[in-house]
């Protein structure tokens, strides 16, 4: 993004968040990486760990090279049936604004569908 955080609209906050879900739908995990600053805190808590104020986050790094390694080891190491993940994103918020950060937050599911037979499920919400 080329504006300052000052100006940073709603809309270019969304288009982010977009662009960041067509990244993992279309499979360039080899890009995901690059959504994020080289220090940077990633964290996905499922709903029920929240919902209860339990912060264990399944997924947690804390640089762009974790995040990196991640990709690397899933595409490396991981032994799974072939499949197609659609991650949605909805209600995306600014939900606050300082000269040198925006913090948004937004809702999430993801779902995975297996091509051998078709059968898709819920994976996180």
């Amino acid at each position: 993004m080329e504006a300052t955080l000052e100006v940073v609209s709603k809309s270019q906050v969304e288009d982010l968040y977009l662009r960041y879900a067509e990244c993992i739908c279309d499979g360039a995990l080899e890009q995901w990486p690059e959504f994020f600053s080289d220090q940077c805190l990633y964290k996905v808590i499922s709903r029920a760990n929240y919902d209860r104020g339990l912060p264990l986050a399944p997924i947690f790094s804390e640089s762009r090279g974790a995040l990196a390694d991640r990709v690397l080891a899933l595409r490396n190491t991981m032994v799974y049936a072939p499949r197609s993940v659609i991650h949605n994103v909805t209600g995306i918020r600014v939900t606050e604004r300082t000269k040198s950060s925006v913090k948004s937050r937004s809702m999430i599911s993801v779902y995975q569908t297996l091509l051998a037979d078709g059968s898709s499920h819920l994976l996180l919400i």
